[in-house]
C-alpha cells in the first residue's frame, strides 16, 4: 500500500475549503499545515491580529497561501485556491 492509499484509508474525509468556508477546526488544520510549509509560513505568519495568523478563518491570507502551496506543487494548471482532495 503506498502513503498515498494509507492516507486516503485511514483518514476521515476533509471537506471542500475555499474563501470564507465556515469548517472553522478543518480550517485551523489547513492553517497549520500552511504555518510548517516554507513556501506559505510567512503569509499565515505575517499578522498582528491571531496567533500566528491560525484563526480558523478561511479569509484573503489563507487563500493565497493555499494558492502558493499549490502552485508550488501542482503548478499554475492545479492553482485555484480550493482545498479539496489532490491539496489535502
Amino acid at each position: 500500500m503506498t502513503i498515498e492509499e494509507k492516507i486516503r484509508t485511514e483518514f476521515p474525509t476533509f471537506p471542500v475549503l475555499r474563501l470564507n468556508s465556515t469548517h472553522t477546526e478543518y480550517v485551523k488544520l489547513l492553517q497549520r499545515f500552511l504555518y510548517v510549509c516554507p513556501a506559505t509560513y510567512e503569509i499565515i505568519y505575517n499578522t498582528d491580529t491571531t496567533y500566528h495568523g491560525i484563526d480558523g478563518g478561511f479569509g484573503d491570507r489563507t487563500y493565497n497561501a493555499v494558492r502558493i502551496f499549490q502552485y508550488a506543487m501542482f503548478g499554475e494548471s492545479g492553482t485555484d485556491g480550493i482545498v479539496g482532495e489532490d491539496t489535502w
